[in-house]
């Protein structure tokens, strides 16, 4: 079976916070509906961007929990990008039934993730991109 070409890390906190955001612009877009029904456009209009900014702030200020994955080529963690060939290894640190905290140890570093939801998917998929690389 050959693996995939990227693998997003499921985190408890990532998929809140993705949930979060999803559920402000829903809100917002049911407020210009509200907005127009009532003919009060630019109030509900006001309060809907209000919420799309509470959404993109959120968005911004949490990339580093919603931008997980790996690929045949990296393993991208927030803002930091690091080659495959320079990951060493992926470890569990703690595992419960359904989660697990992982380590990604790398030349210069090693990067903790907690609470990864499809911590055995990861597992699989970095080995056998370490075996493609080889």
């Amino acid at each position: 079976m050959k693996a995939p070409l990227m693998l997003r890390i499921h985190t408890k906190r990532g998929d809140k916070l993705f949930l979060y955001i999803q559920i402000i612009f829903w809100l917002a877009y049911v407020l210009v509906d509200v907005g127009i029904f009532l003919n009060k456009i630019l109030l509900f209009g006001v309060l809907a961007a209000a919420l799309g900014t509470i959404s993109i702030i959120l968005a911004v200020k949490s990339y580093s929990y919603l931008n997980l994955r790996i690929t045949p080529e990296r393993v991208e963690v927030g803002r930091l990008k690091i080659p495959l060939d320079r990951v060493r290894e992926i470890r569990v640190l703690r595992s419960n039934d359904s989660t697990a905290d992982l380590s990604i140890v790398y030349e210069g570093g090693e990067k903790a993730i907690k609470e990864v939801k499809n911590w055995e998917e990861v597992l699989e998929t970095f080995q056998r991109y370490k075996e493609s690389v080889i």
